[in-house]
């Protein structure tokens, strides 16, 4: 193998020592923002979107929301062997199962936040890419190659992943600052077009095609 990609910095740190540096290129991964219209709606929820499984965090969220009695709605969208017990055990969550097309785009349109609260090491997530696509601030665990895309302070808010404690603090203060999600939302739409839009991506997989075929 010439080249192989890694989607994070994380994930090319991770096999640097099991390669030369030059097999190992970072590309991150792509969103199409010309499909996705971002508006400065906002409903004041919450929202999770993706597996209800444990390596995803999504019970430190749901155990954030608990410890919030209900200073913010919390949207659950998604499925998973946890569903069902999700359900019977935090019943002031709203939980709208798995959704797609027009119910999906409206769902995240509608959003105040995204959170992705992984406990696991998930390398360049296309639903934080397609939460800043839509203009929406971004709480993310500090964990595998999230940081990399959450910067901060400016598109969003990081957490140490499993710290409950520290993820409802960071969503009371969004929460309770509309300006400050609108500004944080549209920095992260501009960094999803200047870094991470889907032709930057083709761009670069198309120049390290070239320079494999030319080194050939």
């Amino acid at each position: 193998v010439d080249r192989f990609l890694a989607p994070s910095r994380f994930m090319q740190d991770s096999v640097l020592h099991r390669f030369q540096p030059k097999q190992v290129e970072l590309l991150y991964n792509g969103v199409d923002v010309s499909a996705i219209t971002a508006t400065d709606r906002d409903e004041g929820y919450v929202l999770y979107l993706g597996r209800l499984s444990e390596e995803k965090g999504v019970e430190t969220l749901l155990r954030a929301h608990a410890a919030a009695q209900g200073a913010w709605p919390l949207v659950v969208a998604g499925t998973g062997p946890l569903a069902e017990d999700f359900k019977l055990k935090y019943g002031s969550v709203k939980f709208v199962g798995h959704l797609s097309g027009e119910a999906l785009k409206q769902t995240i349109t509608d959003a105040a936040v995204v959170v992705l609260p992984s406990e696991c090491y998930d390398n360049c997530p296309m639903s934080v890419l397609e939460a800043m696509a839509y203009g929406k601030p971004v709480v993310g665990s500090r964990m595998g190659g999230i940081p990399e895309l959450v910067v901060e302070g400016e598109t969003g808010l990081l957490f140490d992943a499993g710290n409950a404690t520290q993820l409802r603090e960071h969503l009371d203060t969004l929460m309770a600052a509309p300006t400050l999600r609108k500004s944080m939302g549209q920095r992260a739409r501009l960094r999803a077009e200047t870094e991470f839009s889907l032709e930057k991506h083709n761009n670069g997989l198309m120049a390290i095609y070239e320079s494999l075929v030319n080194a050939k």
